[in-house]
């Protein structure tokens, strides 16, 4: 990717994007995966069509609300990630911090060791990982008051306070 291509990237993912940590359930286990995750919505699908020759993913679309346009969603995965990680991003540079950590401490194997099997320990039970992925959320809120599934937080002026 060369010097546009990344800068172009940024600007994207810093208007549009969102960067993100998840636990995604899984069908066959009670442990969740971890998902590092960028994606970017708009309601112009030749801009993703472009993104998406540059750093892979997918596309699906969204059906707009009614007299709404219809939006579409690129989402990039973590093994892309890898790839194209760090960028120059301004607006979601905190997030990429957390992002590239949580990526480094899956590995390469997404979770599972050199001899590719499982890790004996849950990642998903790992105190630095919730603590990132509680950052990442923090970093995530909108609006002023947002409650998740240990308490509420406030937003004043940037700074997040625990009220419950």
């Amino acid at each position: 990717m060369d010097d546009f291509q990344k800068g172009w990237l940024s600007a994207l993912i810093d208007g549009e994007g969102t960067v993100g940590v998840y636990f995604q359930k899984q069908k066959t286990s009670s442990r969740p995966n971890v998902r590092c995750i960028i994606t970017i919505c708009n309601t112009n699908e030749e801009v993703l069509q472009f993104t998406q020759k540059i750093t892979g993913g997918s596309i699906c679309k969204k059906t707009g609300i009614e007299n709404r346009k219809n939006i579409f969603v690129l989402t990039i995965w973590s093994k892309k990630l890898r790839e194209i990680l760090p960028l120059p991003l301004i607006v979601k540079r905190e997030q990429q911090k957390i992002l590239l950590e949580v990526l480094s401490l899956l590995g390469d194997k997404g979770g599972r060791n050199k001899d590719n099997k499982p890790r004996t320990r849950p990642l998903w039970k790992d105190q630095k990982l919730l603590e990132l992925k509680l950052k990442m959320n923090l970093l995530n809120l909108r609006g002023k008051k947002r409650i998740t599934d240990d308490y509420i937080i406030t937003t004043t002026n940037n700074e997040f306070k625990e009220v419950i």
